[in-house]
């Protein structure tokens, strides 16, 4: 299942880092040494997703092998996980090697609430007036995991290199004709680093070399890793 994307798509580097919780803040201190002009640009806010897949699991298989190109396809909300009104966006993401860009479409009205089904999002997403080159692709999966984790986003001041901190990852199963369950944290000393930049800025070249020496890259995925530790 490959993704179209628009001539205006724009690639860029994302490396990830799974860590312990216990290292975060020597790890941060050394970022910042190797950057200084690194620093928080937002508040800390929760992050919700459905991830979709095709009924054989194929964007899942893609991920688990670190296929090159590999999709994504994901309905994320932020703020509370049961929300009224939340901002909310379809977003379709592909990722070849370690370079990635993402198409997203913002979702109208979005709510979710504990007695939502699977059933009454996908009628909403179906109502939400989707681009022409999304509704092939969307009629081609169905809900398959829920997740949620907060966020800290840090930025160098010129915008080219951005780092977001991921902790209380949560996932849920989705069952259909069900009730959505609420996300369950599995892996509570469990921290996800993720460094977003172009090629050649000089910050990069910088927290490149920290990296080589002080953190080891992995090739973590959230929507793996729920999906396996939930089928375990």
């Amino acid at each position: 299942m490959g993704l179209q994307l628009s001539c205006e798509s724009k690639f860029r580097r994302e490396l990830k880092f799974s860590i312990e919780c216990d290292s975060v803040n020597k790890i941060l201190s050394m970022l910042r040494a190797s950057c200084p002009t690194l620093a928080p640009i937002f508040y800390k806010r929760s992050i919700n997703n459905i991830y979709f897949d095709t009924h054989r699991y194929s964007l899942f298989h893609q991920a688990k092998e670190g296929a090159s190109p590999r999709s994504k396809v994901r309905l994320r909300w932020y703020g509370e996980h049961y929300s009224e009104n939340a901002e909310a966006n379809l977003e379709f993401k592909i990722k070849v090697g370690d370079s990635g860009t993402k198409i997203c479409h913002k979702i109208e009205g979005f709510r979710f609430g504990e007695q939502s089904d699977l059933q009454a999002v996908i009628r909403l997403l179906n109502e939400s007036n989707l681009p022409a080159g999304m509704v092939p692709i969307f009629k081609t999966v169905k809900p398959s995991l829920i997740n949620t984790y907060d966020r800290i986003y840090y930025a160098t001041h010129d915008g080219e290199l951005r780092l977001t901190v991921d902790t209380r990852l949560a996932f849920s199963k989705c069952r259909h004709f069900q009730g959505l369950r609420y996300p369950k944290i599995i892996n509570p000393q469990l921290v996800v680093f993720e460094l977003k930049f172009n090629e050649n800025t000089y910050a990069a070249k910088n927290l490149m070399t920290s990296c080589h020496t002080g953190l080891i890259r992995t090739q973590f995925s959230k929507y793996t890793f729920g999906l396996d530790k939930l089928r375990a």
